[in-house]
């Protein structure tokens, strides 16, 4: 018995002490991982303003590595001056502004569009790999800023006086930049002291799914008729732009999968009624558009292969061609242009325009009255003129001394 209940002792101390042990290892875990874990970063959309209007998305590491894109710069005719690969031309870009897009992962955009031009209100939130000491010097010597910094709710704000433009580093792995008001109304969001974008634009743009590039507008009251005004300018349209006024949102949307690159354009509106106004429109429009192109292969790479449809209050066109019918559209529509070159050229000396040695011929003609006249000919010409007949070689030359000696035709011998 005695036995019994000293084990049965050790074991329950043994378990106290495991207890114990697991007890402390938990609050440990909890207080080292409290005080070394930073604030998580944010979702880029989760820093847009409600002020913006104008949303969107360039997954620019996907871009830049993707292969047949380099393949189509390298291949493309460029100028001696010009950056010869994909390569080249990324450095070119950081020598020119000071921006390395091998740093980016991912830029969302943000906006006012109603400002574009005006007081531009404009942001960028940068996703990527920064060095913040090395980006700021990139940007100070390649576009000559003059750069002051301040504390903005705990960030350093770089500031741009003279282009009124700023940045800010979350982290890292984050770099908000642009106009100074835009990227203050970021940092105001990240601190909960302004609203974010509102749920109609973000949902919109949620819905175009992971694409290499998304854009939504949102239309207020001011863009539907500032568009109505700038839409009824137009001479000679045969449709009405009048849908405009009741379209909510539109959505772009450009992905590449393997071969083939695919464009959806989404458009919102405020009623199922306008959303019929407006597929009837478009659609006339396109049937239009099909009837001014008159190459049948153009036709059938451009034209013929939109689709339009409509469900409810919502219009979509969707547009997908592969990389090989890309080529034939291009090569396609060059001809045109080369024909356009030589016209211009024909207009302007008044001829078709002439090589070298028919230059020379006519500056030959023009000079002499005549047409251009080689060595022998113009030796020959000079003979006749002085002569008044026509050259004589040498024999003929002896034959006619002696018909004239002798008063009676040559003789042979």
């Amino acid at each position: 018995m005695g036995r019994i209940e000293v084990r049965g002792l050790y074991t329950m101390r043994l378990k106290k002490i495991f207890y114990c042990i697991l007890v402390l290892a938990l609050v440990l875990t909890v207080t080292i991982g409290c005080g070394e874990t930073s604030p998580p970063e944010p979702v880029a959309t989760e820093l847009v303003p409600q002020r913006a209007n104008i949303l969107g998305s360039i997954q620019v590491s996907e871009i830049l590595n993707d292969v047949d894109l380099i393949e189509a710069y390298d291949k493309v005719e460029k100028d001696s001056g010009d950056p010869q690969t994909f390569e080249d031309a990324l450095d070119q870009l950081v020598e020119d502004t000071g921006f390395d897009l091998r740093d980016f992962s991912e830029v969302v955009i943000f906006g006012d569009i109603n400002t574009f031009g005006n007081d531009t209100y404009l942001g960028i939130i940068a996703k990527g790999t920064f060095n913040q000491q090395d980006f700021m010097d990139r940007l100070e010597d390649n576009l000559d800023m003059d750069l002051s910094m301040s504390d903005y709710k705990g960030y350093e704000l770089y500031v741009w006086e003279e282009e009124e433009t700023a940045f800010v580093f979350l982290s890292n792995t984050m770099v908000v930049f642009g106009a100074e008001d835009a990227v203050k109304d970021a940092m105001d969001v990240r601190k909960g002291d302004r609203k974010q974008v509102g749920d109609t634009i973000l949902d919109t743009y949620n819905q175009l799914g992971d694409v290499l590039i998304r854009v939504v507008l949102e239309f207020s009251e001011e863009l539907r008729s500032d568009l109505l005004e700038e839409a009824d300018a137009i001479p000679e349209i045969p449709f009405s732009f009048e849908y405009l006024a009741d379209v909510d949102t539109v959505g772009l949307s450009v992905n590449k999968d393997e071969e083939t690159v695919g464009i959806n354009i989404n458009q919102h509106f405020l009623s199922v009624d306008s959303a019929g106004d407006a597929y009837n429109v478009l659609s006339g429009a396109f049937l239009i558009f099909k009837g001014m192109v008159s190459d049948s292969q153009i036709k059938e790479l451009l034209s013929n292969k939109i689709d339009l449809s409509i469900v409810d209050d919502s219009i979509k066109l969707s547009y997908e061609i592969t990389l090989s019918e890309i080529e034939e559209l291009l090569i396609a529509m060059l001809p045109e242009d080369k024909e356009a070159t030589e016209e211009a050229v024909t207009e302007e000396d008044g001829a078709r325009p002439a090589g070298p040695k028919e230059e020379t011929q006519e500056a030959v003609t023009e000079e002499d009255g005549a047409r251009p006249a080689g060595p022998k000919e113009e030796t020959q010409e000079a003979v006749t003129e002085e002569d008044g007949a026509r050259p004589a070689g040498p024999k003929e030359e002896t034959e006619e001394a002696v018909t004239e000696e002798d008063g009676a035709r040559p003789a042979g011998p």
